[in-house]
């Protein structure tokens, strides 16, 4: 029996993707799910970006954890990027 399911890239889940992970937890199956709206890149197949993580925290009543640190990247990548990001 599975009792936990991890979800990675969430943000490109589409509406079908989303209900099947909801119908998992509303069998008991604990979830994390990890997503990055501002990665989201599977618009034109129908994704739902931020709203899929939106919406799920929503109906769950999730705790939703914010990752500000980013130990992959130079500071001076990150500020770019965020900039980039703010512009969007």
């Amino acid at each position: 029996p599975v009792t936990h399911l991890l979800v990675d890239e969430y943000q490109d889940a589409d509406a079908a993707q989303v209900e099947w992970v909801l119908a998992h937890t509303e069998r008991g199956v604990r979830l994390t799910a990890a997503g990055d709206d501002d990665q989201a890149i599977y618009g034109f197949r129908g994704s739902l970006g931020n709203r899929a993580v939106a919406d799920t925290v929503r109906r769950l009543n999730a705790r939703r954890l914010v990752l500000d640190v980013n130990y992959r990247s130079y500071s001076e990548i990150v500020g770019l990027g965020a900039r980039l990001v703010q512009a969007n």
